[in-house]
């Protein structure tokens, strides 16, 4: 944990992408109409290395619980080489307030660009970020979920989304639950704290495969519900937001839908070996009659 704190959180902290010029821009944003062409190069030239703040972000919490226990000694030796007066636990949340600064950023660009040919520049740039935020987040409590012993990543598939919402099982009283989406399951778990409370820990509560479950079609008159159900059990996933029901209905819809259509491919290519099988064991097509 030590070496991944000089590896990751030193080596790497001056490569970051941030110049006193685009910081400049991000207290100033009216100067975007002048200044669009050289912000979004500055995007696109760097793609690549804004991806490092992924790293940053999703362990950010395990290596502030890292900088507090070894304080002394080599991260005391840490902080004098950066030269922070703040700091190395200050200096660790830097990337992820930068990142939230630069989508903030590229929305109020979004927004004001008329320009059509840099108007498409601003949409890439503006998705680029909000991608590695919507990742970071996501692989954040992706590894802080704890899978049953029969249950793993290469059976539940890719995860689509997660959220918190009010959930309640066979209309029973309403827990709060981390709701995972997979492309194959969806899993229901409560956020559990660990002995140290230091780390993001999600312990299973139901685990249901897609194979298995039907969808109430999304109910304007209940903006904020979302209905599933299978043979033993209905769960109502309560939103804070009505977009957000209506969101995973459609998620979870699609993805049933998906199931349906390959259903038929696998059902529809199985007559077609059939029918060839019949015609090799003739050996060839019945000649028609005279």
């Amino acid at each position: 944990s030590i070496c991944s704190i000089e590896g990751i959180h030193w080596r790497q902290w001056r490569q970051l992408p941030h110049s006193p010029n685009y910081m400049t821009l991000l207290q100033l944003p009216e100067l975007y109409k002048t200044e669009t062409s050289r912000v979004i190069w500055h995007y696109s030239r760097h793609e690549q290395e804004l991806e490092v703040y992924l790293s940053f972000m999703v362990h950010e919490r395990r290596a502030h619980a890292i900088v507090e226990q070894h304080h002394e000694g080599v991260i005391s030796e840490l902080e004098k080489r950066l030269e922070d007066k703040l700091g190395l636990s200050a200096c660790l949340i830097k990337p992820t307030q930068r990142m939230v600064k630069y989508k903030q950023f590229l929305d109020i660009m979004l927004a004001n660009t008329e320009d059509f040919e840099a108007l498409e520049e601003v949409t890439d740039a503006q998705t680029l970020v909000t991608n590695i935020l919507n990742t970071s987040n996501d692989l954040c409590h992706l590894q802080a979920l704890e899978l049953p012993d029969d249950i793993s990543h290469d059976t539940t598939g890719e995860l689509l989304r997660q959220s918190d919402f009010h959930v309640s099982v066979n209309n029973k009283q309403k827990r709060v639950r981390r709701v995972f989406l997979f492309e194959n399951h969806i899993i229901f778990a409560k956020e559990v704290s660990s002995p140290e409370e230091t780390e993001l820990k999600y312990r299973s509560k139901h685990v249901v495969g897609l194979h298995e479950i039907g969808l109430t079609p999304y109910i304007p008159e209940e903006p904020n519900k979302c209905h599933i159900w299978t043979p033993e059990s209905t769960f109502t996933m309560y939103s804070a937001a009505p977009q957000d029901a209506e969101s995973w209905s459609k998620s979870i819809s699609n993805i049933l839908w998906g199931q349906l259509k390959q259903i038929k491919r696998d059902r529809d290519m199985s007559r077609i070996k059939k029918t060839r099988g019949a015609v090799r064991s003739r050996g060839a097509f019945p000649r028609n009659r005279r």
